[in-house]
């Protein structure tokens, strides 16, 4: 039965016919300069390492070291067009994710024929439904790429099950990969309970029991070596003289913005506006994995193949970080898809084709086409897209950072006053201060509509310390206000709010344009007696 409902899995066409609808479905991309504010945040961040600026001293952000790098990388790799480059190495980053959570499922299911399709049919999945979402889904985020080393550690850890006399090796890699994919986002950390779990013997309906103290050693080796990529990391930012301002504004802050966030969004008014419809959009894998998950309870325990065992733990709790601050980003759901593709290549095996199959195929049929066409129709051209919902502003940044650049001379530094950092890049500028966005300095929480009143309780008053830092050391010569024209809802946080601030630009600088909301202001070289 197997055989001949995959059949159309075996031809030897199929990974070159998977690639080439893996570039169709993400063409679009190719001449698009941001997806999300996200990526600009990046690229800024990138950018300044590049020039030489020591990361979370000359740019700080609560994210881990290793998506700048990416970047960083990047636009080494690609001088003459950054962005473009973004696109094209995460195009095969991508795909790469897709070929390797196939691998997984061959070797959670041995190396057998069967198997081979049951992977393909799990990168099919992965191709289609990592496109189906609002454009900004598509962006080169940190769980985009982080992904691609938690399928490289579930493919060693079953290939531990698969080889035991070379269990401690593949433990190690399993948890080496973890701990790579922690330098991109801590919430990756939650494989490490994924493997726990699934080496136990506390659930004997996922797994048989080993010994307790085999249990022990592989949690140990696995622990430790996912230590080792942080640790490598801590001496790096050691020997830079900046692990002191990793662990505030990193740690720490990825600490204040969970916190911040489970107590300033309503956890199920955002579930209801941005999970369901990513629910709805990627609904088949979602029916086929429940699907595969009630047709195992029909099995006993020592049927369960090694994959799917490990891929139930792994969408289940990865459903936790997922959740967590009840943000709901829609590349949050990144995380999750590898683990629901697995599961749902499992569902469309257990699918009886004897029973009604037109309507099976032709329900199958409309649940990837449609959502494939509408999702794609809707990113073809990004830049309408952003004017009809103007959720981050960036046709606006783009020609605000243009008309910056007309004002700024080599080598002078620019400040921009909210939450626009696509400015910077179009400005080809450099900024004067290490916080390429203002959040933490007025207290802003990002995904939560918080009144001016209660961001004061938000601000973070080592934060305006080393914002004067670095403007006393070389005050920028070009001043952007956002607020104005309301980008990311600055228009609470204008900075006549903050007295200190607008004492300093009503005393030296000058008001050179508006241009689309956001005031340009050029510093002046003697003070100046009008009131801001």
């Amino acid at each position: 039965m197997l055989k001949q409902k995959l059949s159309y899995l075996s031809n030897p066409l199929f990974w070159p016919s998977l690639f080439l609808l893996h570039l169709a479905l993400r063409w679009s991309l190719l001449h698009t300069t941001f997806l999300d504010i996200d990526e600009a945040q990046f690229a800024g961040f990138a950018r300044v390492l590049l020039d030489g600026g020591l990361p979370y001293r000359d740019s700080l952000d609560t994210k881990s070291l290793g998506i700048y790098l990416f970047y960083a990388a990047c636009f080494k790799l690609f001088p003459a067009n950054p962005m473009l480059g973004v696109r094209i190495i995460t195009w095969l980053w991508s795909f790469a994710e897709a070929a390797l959570l196939a691998a997984v499922l061959r070797q959670g299911l041995g190396q057998t024929i069967s198997a081979k399709k049951i992977g393909r049919l799990a990168a099919f999945f992965f191709v289609i439904f990592s496109t189906t979402f609002i454009p900004k889904y598509l962006g080169t985020s940190i769980n985009s790429v982080m992904i691609l080393f938690l399928i490289g550690s579930v493919f060693f850890t079953l290939k531990a099950e698969e080889n035991p006399n070379k269990e401690i090796i593949y433990d190690a890699l399993s948890g080496f990969f973890v701990g790579l994919a922690l330098l991109f986002k801590y919430q990756a950390g939650i494989q490490f309970f994924v493997f726990a779990l699934f080496v136990s013997p506390l659930f004997p309906l996922l797994k048989t029991s080993p010994s307790g103290s085999r249990v022990i050693k592989r949690v140990i080796i696995f622990g430790l070596a996912l230590c080792m990529p942080f640790a490598l990391q801590g001496l790096l930012l050691w020997e830079m003289g900046v692990w002191t301002d990793f662990v505030q504004w990193s740690i720490l802050g990825s600490g204040a913005y969970i916190v911040q966030g489970g107590s300033s969004i309503s956890f199920w008014r955002a579930f209801l506006a941005k999970a369901l419809p990513y629910l709805l959009s990627t609904s088949l894998i979602w029916f086929l994995a429940g699907l595969a998950i009630h047709s195992s309870r029909k099995k006993t325990s020592t049927k369960m193949p090694d994959a799917f065992r490990y891929g139930l733990l792994w969408a289940a709790l990865t459903l936790i970080p997922v959740s967590l601050s009840g943000r709901f980003y829609g590349h949050y759901f990144l995380q999750i898809l590898p683990a629901i593709c697995l599961l749902a290549a499992f569902g469309f095996d257990s699918l009886d084709w004897t029973r009604k199959p037109l309507l099976k195929k032709s329900l199958i049929g409309i649940l990837i086409i449609l959502p494939t066409i509408l999702f794609g129709i809707l990113r073809w051209d990004t830049h309408r897209f952003n004017e009809l919902f103007p959720d981050d502003s960036l046709n606006e940044q783009e020609i605000i950072g243009q008309r910056v650049r007309l004002q700024v001379a080599p080598n002078e530094k620019i400040f921009v006053w909210g939450f626009a950092t696509a400015i910077y890049y179009h400005a080809h500028g450099s900024p004067m201060s290490r916080f390429l966005w203002t959040d933490l300095l007025v207290g802003r929480v990002p995904g939560a509509s918080v009144t001016p009143e209660l961001a004061k309780a938000y601000r973070n008053p080592k934060a305006w310390e080393a914002f004067w830092e670095d403007w006393h050391k070389n005050p920028p010569a070009v001043f952007v206000d956002t607020s104005p024209g309301n980008i990311h809802g600055y228009a609470a946080f204008p900075p006549k709010n903050y007295p200190e601030l607008a004492s300093e630009i009503a005393e030296h600088y000058e008001l050179k344009e508006n241009v689309l909301g956001a005031v340009i202001y050029r510093r002046n070289s003697r003070r100046k007696s009008s009131n801001f």
